[in-house]
């Protein structure tokens, strides 16, 4: 099970590396900007739903602070 995290991390790390260094290497620099901007959503979203997450479980881990009290 250990290695499959293990492999679930490193996997996506090193796939992003090798995009960006293609798109580094292959593109001109209009070219790479373009498709920066179209990256550029998957970010948003990600970022997004992290703050979408952190709220409720903010709130929850007060109320349950709360009602252990």
């Amino acid at each position: 099970m250990c290695r499959w995290i293990l492999w679930a991390l490193i996997g996506p790390l090193v796939l992003g590396i090798a995009v960006g260094a293609g798109v580094c290497s292959a593109a001109t620099p209009e070219q790479a900007t373009a498709f920066a901007d179209g990256v550029k959503i998957l970010s948003d979203i990600f970022l997004r739903l992290i703050k979408m997450i952190v709220a409720p479980l903010i709130l929850t881990t007060l109320a349950f602070a709360i009602a252990h009290i």
